[in-house]
């Protein structure tokens, strides 16, 4: 038997059985045709002796195209990297391959559960003080935080001598996470995920994860764990926007042990949000709905448009699974929690970035599907965006850049083509500058759309506008 980096996927996930990665792959098959909007993806399987040989490493070639396709999407990871050994697992990072704009490479994707920290609720195996907790958790997160880093630069964030942490932690390192997470979050919502400040993000969050092992005094705990959490929160944001995702859904877990045992109830709901969203965007709409429940647990005790923000990826599960009914309820339950224009002592500093034009942009999204894929009328859909490309700040230019894609796809499919190609140039325009993954998988999307009107010259224009920002 010769071990494989799809056998190692598969028994991390406990997809071993058939009947259980039949189910995934199936998933992941019938998200990748609505996502591609390619039916004849529909049709493709995989037989269980097919799997059986995989398993066993008995691999002759390559599956098919679809089938390789389905499983890169299902994994995150090349075919040709999934049927070799177990090492080298992640792809070259963006700047390696000199994509210093908008990336151009497909997304990875795991639609699986991520296990773990994210589950980790067993005790610790050395014991159950809080400060063994902390180092089993430090222990248990590094080698999948270890991930963010790329390949060609493990030599020098890993040293062979780990840096040094301090052995009692003082206000001066709580200080230093809460500054190092509003600057990467700033950066991140103006330059996209990517280049510099994937690198600032992985290299944070490493030392984050070091500092677990150290001692703090109980008066500094919550403090300290939130600041852990709040830096996971925005590491996990960078890798999502570069579509890293198994790399930031451990961040993203992270966040969530932090904020649970510090009792950071908005914490754990905003980490909820991210992995609500993730799961979404690559197709397991089932496991963003289960997220975004998790988070309201207690919404009693969570800020107002902290409940606005979980409805409304609520909203966003139901509307990627064309649960008309679903979706629109909890459209309506955002749009009743959501408290507009003003920070009050029901809305934590913390949710700030959640205005009218956040608000209107997330629900939008939720309402595209339902355009989409159950033909509403996309007249609310449109004005969200609308509301959204209009009142979004100067800082937050890729929420910005893609409402306005969005907007454009949706003018595209259902509307005025010339329009759209002019709503679509005004976002090139706007995101020329990132460097974000998600945001060049929207231009993609809206290229589709923009090729169902070959025949109309500003719906050419902006295809050929859109391609040649993709290869920059």
């Amino acid at each position: 038997m010769r071990t494989t980096r799809l056998r190692t996927l598969v028994l991390a996930n406990g997809w071993n059985a058939y009947e259980t990665f039949d189910a995934k792959f199936r998933n992941a098959r019938d998200a990748l045709a609505g996502r591609e909007r390619e039916p004849r993806l529909h049709r493709v399987t995989v037989a269980r002796r097919t799997f059986e040989r995989w398993m066993a490493g008995d691999i002759k070639s390559l599956p098919h195209n679809d089938t390789r396709r389905i499983l890169e999407y299902m994994f995150g990871v090349r075919a040709v990297e999934l049927f070799g050994s177990p090492s080298g697992v992640l792809a070259a990072p963006a700047f390696d391959r000199g994509e210093d704009r908008l990336a151009s490479a497909r997304p990875t994707t795991h639609p699986g559960t991520p296990r773990g920290i994210l589950e980790g609720r067993e005790p610790s195996p050395t014991g159950s003080s809080e400060v063994e907790r902390r180092v089993f958790l430090a222990t248990d997160t590094w080698g999948a935080i270890g991930g963010l880093a790329p390949p060609k630069l493990n030599p020098l964030l890993s040293p062979a001598v780990p840096p040094s942490t301090p052995s009692r932690i003082t206000p001066q390192e709580i200080g230093q996470l809460t500054e190092l997470a509003d600057v990467l979050h700033r950066w991140d919502n103006t330059h996209g995920g990517g280049g510099v400040l994937e690198l600032l993000a992985s290299h944070c969050i490493r030392w984050a994860v070091g500092l677990l092992a150290a001692d703090c005094p109980v008066h500094l705990r919550s403090a300290f764990l939130a600041a852990v959490a709040r830096l996971g929160l925005v590491a996990g944001a960078t890798q999502f926007d570069m579509c890293r995702h198994e790399q930031a859904r451990s961040a993203f877990g992270l966040a969530v042990e932090c904020a649970e045992v510090g009792d950071h109830w908005l914490l754990r709901a905003k980490a909820y949000s991210y992995l609500a969203r993730q799961a979404v965007w690559i197709g397991d709409a089932e496991t963003g709905l289960a997220h975004a429940e998790r988070g309201l647990t207690h919404a009693d005790r969570l800020p107002a448009n902290a409940r606005a923000m979980l409805h409304t990826a609520r909203a966003r599960a139901h509307g990627r699974m064309g649960h008309v009914r679903e979706a629109l309820a909890a459209v309506g339950a955002a749009d009743d929690a959501f408290v507009p224009g003003r920070l009050t002592d029901d809305t934590h500093p913390l949710m700030a970035y959640y205005d009218e034009a956040q608000h209107n942009g997330d629900t939008a999204h939720a309402l595209f599907d339902l355009v989409i894929l159950r033909g509403r009328d996309p007249a609310d859909a449109q004005e969200r965006f609308r509301t959204a490309v209009r009142t979004h700040k100067p800082q937050f230019v890729r929420s910005k850049t893609i409402s306005g894609t969005k907007l454009a796809s949706l003018v595209m499919r259902t509307g005025d083509p010339r329009e759209a190609a002019s709503i679509g140039h005004k976002a090139l325009e706007t995101g020329g500058g990132l460097t974000s993954r998600r945001t060049a998988e929207d231009l993609r999307e809206l290229a589709g759309f923009a090729s169902r009107h070959a025949q109309v010259p500003e719906t050419v224009t902006l295809r050929e506008a859109i391609t040649s920002t993709l290869q920059a």
